[in-house]
């Protein structure tokens, strides 16, 4: 049983270690917060969850946010609030979310090889 049309989900302080990928057949969420959890990354496909608007992953520890965040074209609000991210660096993080997947999306074009005319 797969509740596709889910459009919040709070995991907050579940001592949660990982997040499965199956979050990914949640298409129609738009908010997702797991924050105070013991989240050390995200899985890569986070980014199949196409309508989401608002992530938050606040207080875990966290170190390096995937790069498929650059495809996440819906998502209007990201709180990494209380990680130790260095990827992307805290001062693009400051910069806000269009920097971060600016970051991220430069990032995957040089792990994927693209030429630099493509690279934002």
């Amino acid at each position: 049983f797969v509740m596709t049309t889910l459009t919040m989900l709070d995991l907050s302080i579940n001592r949660l270690t990982d997040l499965q990928p199956e979050i990914s057949l949640l298409w129609q969420l738009e908010e997702l917060t797991l924050d105070r959890n013991d989240l050390m990354d995200l899985p890569y496909d986070i980014h199949k969850l196409t309508g989401l608007k608002h992530l938050s992953v606040a207080d875990n520890t966290i170190a390096v946010l995937p790069l498929s965040i650059a495809f996440m074209t819906q998502l209007e609000v990201l709180n990494c609030f209380g990680n130790e991210c260095h990827m992307p660096p805290r001062e693009v993080m400051k910069e806000g979310l269009h920097k971060v997947q600016e970051f991220l999306a430069r990032q995957l074009a040089v792990t994927v090889g693209l030429p630099k005319k493509y690279v934002m």
